[in-house]
């Protein structure tokens, strides 16, 4: 009966043997644990091939790949005649021995409980559990492989389960499958018992010479003995062997050796009972030589160097599925749903912008890894995980309302998107927002969170030395000179003129000769980092890099010379390399309300965005969520403009912001950057919400319905610079009959740039935007040009549907420049710092005649004057008219109206005797009649 009871507790089963197992050899460094014991010097890491790692193994006609390892590993020992105390015997694959030397492969690892959580396979342990007949003995009687937090059987339990590796598979066991832990996390009750038998094994490829060492109980490690070579061999158990269902929790498995007899839960946890666990277990049924430990394995696509080798594409995958990618570039053609995603030994995916859906976890191991054209979207019901090493990825989605857990490095390219759920970024782990030349990373509109610190990149291109209007989008625990100089300084420029800690980040920031208060030291100590004090209307240098932190919300205007391997002592015009500015700090969702805004009427605040996001200010500040401030403009610095720098003032009535003078610039504030506004009442209130972030799905959208036609005429200051003319300023004009001359808040004030400033002057106002009514006839604009720097410049005017002829009117040369429809006219002028007359800030202005519009269609050449020259009387011949009455205007070459007189057409015939009083040279005779107008050039002897 008793017999019966016991065979009806123990399994038998017959899995297909392994096919074969794909490992690979990973180079440590030689010599990374060296000893002397008994007379011979032992070396690990010998040589370029150590560390044989599993990748994954062919079971039947399916690729199953690592999953995972033990949380921890207990060896329960029962002392007996041969062997008291801990003795751990192992085995590693030999690279030479002689009677001094013995040179092993694999790394060291000194104790068994280390060995068996591993999936490093040319290592064991020997002789398990033998008590007695050979020389290797030991007191071990239950292995117990422990996993906390459990396994839940997948929908297919067959797809799961534990790999055992011995050497030379030759040796018997016994296993049973932990399913549940008591309150000590210690094994409480167990699945039916499993014998594992020869016949069970299949053979790998895979042979390993092997030195065996023994510490004889908490010695050396010494050798005992040198084996030839043996094939691994492996069987899987997986959770279908032990008749386990979808959705059951398993803790671990234990083992034992074949003559134990325990079958129950109280006998398994019984090891000092004799009887169950026998002290005299001979090599044949205690002579495991076990590999790894029995580490847990799934079904999966796997891909390597060689290609995939299930390719998922030619399925349909679910939850449950695993893609494990260990070499290569592994190519996804379709959206995708995955249980997990592996990545091992730098591997890398490319989803061809394809969604993968992860339903479980990520994990990255053995170095950095990278998502291609990638969406990653984690939809899982539990709590997923991000985890292992380094994963480069474009974009990431958290739908998953439990949440997302990062304990590895993540670098993200494009966009965080939490849909569903809040991300918890472990404190030791790196989330860094990447920043380059064409993007930078955002956290989308969420109304979820992001917990822990991520870094936040900032992109300087190789340009010129300018001022960079910046704005953390974190709020950091360490200093400016931590962040934003790389915790490096320059403390003495005679003997150390570069620090530079991460070559490609950072910048200088100046301030003193002495290197105090964490600047850098420069020989003139003049500052390079400043901030808006809104209540005195004025810029502030900053106190001290080494002690202030940076905060949401906070601004600052830093002059960005390069990267800090730029010697500053060599002149002061040199530009340096690109550079990535750095803000490390925990991120910002939700409401942020402007704290340190202006508090008068018609003053500026240097406003921050507070998000890692782009922000639609045209939106914001013309909301509820806006009191006070105008939301017709805002101001922001672009550093490409000119040499150093200059304002562009946004345009927030148009529809995506127009910038003047011309910029890249828009109406969205972008991470990192903050602008000026202006107020139009005392105590404004601003407030961001996460609503008016740009989407990236965000169409551009143009305004087609207008109430009035209006002409815009777009000027742009152009310098000479190294054979090319480049944008230093410009101003924009908008004429139209519902404006108004009066300055109002639809006109912007001009920001001064340190270089030259175009600006329009209205009654000495001086503007860089204004909308105004049509000037009248003869009416003009005067343009103030200041701080002329070179020789040579350039005006291109963009005019934009002219109603009226307008002409562009060089005060110093005289000329008269007409500015074209619907088309760009560029106009060269030149200025001499020795005649004072040619850098007049009132050298240019725009004056405007009507727009000629009638039912005749004369040409030009139609119209002939006679004599020309002339002297005393001029003839003006008119083809086919007859009775109209003309207007006729003398105008000088500066386009000063001379005289003006209406006559009769007689026979297509009209005359003046106006010139007989006019100076010797050239003139302009206008004719305007049926409400065309006729210019023609007339010279005077």
């Amino acid at each position: 009966m008793l017999c019966l009871l016991v065979l009806s507790n123990y399994l038998s089963f017959s899995q297909t043997p392994i096919n074969e197992i794909t490992a690979s050899y990973q180079t440590i460094p030689e010599d990374l644990d060296r000893y002397t014991a008994a007379g011979k010097d032992y070396s690990f890491g010998v040589g370029t091939s150590n560390n044989l790692k599993i990748k994954s193994f062919t079971f039947g006609t399916d690729e199953f790949a690592f999953k995972g390892l033990a949380d921890e590993v207990v060896i329960n020992r029962e002392d007996n005649a041969t062997t008291t105390g801990i003795r751990d015997i192992l085995f590693f694959e030999t690279s030479s021995t002689s009677t001094t030397d013995v040179q092993l492969k694999p790394g060291y690892k000194e104790k068994m409980e280390k060995m068996f959580n591993s999936n490093i396979i040319n290592r064991g342990a020997d002789n398990m559990f033998v008590n007695a007949d050979v020389a290797n003995t030991n007191n071990i009687e239950r292995i117990d492989f422990l996993y906390y937090d459990g396994l839940t059987v997948p929908s297919t339990p067959a797809n799961e389960g534990f790999m055992f590796m011995e050497r030379g598979g030759n040796d018997s066991f016994k296993v049973a499958f932990i399913t549940s832990l008591n309150a000590s996390n210690q094994p409480a009750t167990f699945t039916q018992v499993i014998t594992v038998n020869p016949v069970h094994y299949g053979a790998s490829s895979i042979g390993l010479l092997a030195t065996v060492l023994n510490d004889g109980v908490d010695g050396p490690l010494v050798e005992t003995a040198n084996l030839d070579s043996q094939l691994i061999h492996g069987t899987l158990i997986s959770f279908a062997d032990f008749n386990l269902t979808t959705g059951d929790q398993v803790f671990g498995y234990v083992i034992m050796g074949n003559d134990v007899t325990a079958t129950t839960d109280a006998e398994i946890l019984d090891t000092k009972n004799e009887a169950l666990y026998p002290r005299n277990t001979s090599s044949s049924d205690g002579g495991a030589d076990l590999i790894a430990g029995g580490s847990l394995y799934t079904k999966a696509f796997i891909h390597d160097s060689g290609g995939w080798i299930d390719n998922p594409n030619n399925f349909t995958l679910t939850c449950d599925d695993y893609i494990y990618i260990t070499g290569g570039t592994a190519s996804i053609t379709k959206n995708m749903t995955t249980g997990y995603l592996y990545f091992d030994n730098n591997a890398s995916l490319d989803l061809n912008s394809n969604t993968l859906n992860i339903c479980k976890n990520l994990i990255v191991k053995n170095g950095s890894s990278t998502a291609l054209n990638s969406t990653l979207v984690f939809s899982g019901t539990e709590l997923q995980n991000i985890e292992g090493e380094e994963l480069t990825v474009d974009n990431i989605e958290l739908n998953n309302s439990t949440g997302l857990s990062i304990t590895g490095d993540i670098n993200l390219k494009e966009t965080l998107l939490l849909s569903s759920g809040n991300v918890d970024i472990d404190a030791a782990s790196r989330f860094t927002f990447k920043s380059t030349a064409t993007k930078t990373a955002v956290l989308s509109e969420t109304a979820n969170s992001v917990s822990g610190h991520v870094i936040v990149e900032r992109y300087i291109p190789k340009s010129n030395r300018s001022f960079r209007y910046i704005s953390p989008s974190v709020s950091t625990t360490s200093s400016i000179q931590a962040n934003l100089q790389e915790g490096g300084q320059i403390t003495d420029y005679n003997t150390t003129p570069v620090v530079d800690p991460n070559p490609g980040f950072g910048t200088h920031i100046t301030g003193s000769t002495l290197a105090a208060n964490g600047f850098d030291a420069t020989i003139t100590g003049n500052p390079s980092m400043f901030s808006w004090d809104e209540a005195n209307q004025q810029w502030n240098s900053i106190t001290n890099t080494n002690e202030k932190t940076l905060s949401i919300g906070e601004s600052y205007a830093l002059m960005v010379r390069g990267g800090r391997e730029l010697d500053l002592t060599v002149n002061n015009t040199q530009i340096g390399s690109t550079t990535v500015l750095r803000f490390t700090g925990e991120l910002l969702t939700g409401d942020y309300s402007s704290l340190n805004l202006a508090q008068g009427k018609d003053e500026f605040s240097l406003v921050a965005n507070p998000y890692q996001a782009q922000v639609d200010m045209k939106a914001l500040l013309s909301s509820a969520n806006s009191t006070g401030i105008n939301d017709t403009f805002m101001y922001a610095y672009d550093p490409t403009l000119g040499t150093y720098g200059g304002y562009v003032t946004i345009d927030l009535t148009t529809a995506n912001g127009d910038p003047t003078p011309s910029s890249s610039a828009d109406k969205f504030l972008q991470p990192n950057q903050s602008v000026f506004i202006q107020n139009t009442e005392a105590t404004p209130g601003l407030t961001f919400k996460e609503n008016y972030k740009k989407s990236t799905e965000q169409a551009i959208t143009t305004a087609i319905f207008k109430a009035n036609k209006n002409t815009r005429i777009n000027i742009s200051l152009k310098r000479l610079h190294h054979k090319n003319f480049i944008l230093v300023d410009g101003v924009t004009l908008h004429l139209g009959d519902s404006f108004d001359n009066s300055i109002l808040y639809n006109d912007a004030l001009k920001f001064w740039n340190s270089d030259e400033s175009l600006t329009i002057n209205h009654n000495d106002n001086y503007l860089s935007v204004e909308r105004r009514k049509y000037p009248g006839l003869e009416e003009s604009i005067q343009l103030n040009l200041f701080n002329y720097k070179a020789t040579d410049y350039q005006l291109t005017i963009d005019g934009q549907d002219l109603e009226k002829k307008a002409y562009l009117k060089d005060n110093y040369t005289g000329n008269l420049q007409i500015i074209k429809r619907n088309s760009v006219t560029t106009y060269s002028f030149s200025t001499d710092k020795q005649n004072p007359n040619s850098v007049l800030s009132t050298r240019f202005e725009i004056k405007f005649q009507p727009q000629t519009l009638g039912t005749h269609n004369f040409e030009n050449e139609q119209i002939r004057l006679y004599p020309n020259p002339a002297s005393k009387i001029v003839h003006i011949k008119i083809p086919d008219s007859s009775g109209e009455d003309a207007t006729v205007q003398l105008v000088d070459m500066t386009g000063k109206i001379l005289s003006t007189e209406q006559v009769r057409v007689k026979n297509g015939l009209i005359s003046t005797r106006k010139i007989k009083h006019l100076e010797r040279g050239l003139y302009l005779i206008k004719i305007e009649i049926n409400q065309q107008e006729y210019i023609k050039k007339i010279m005077i002897n």
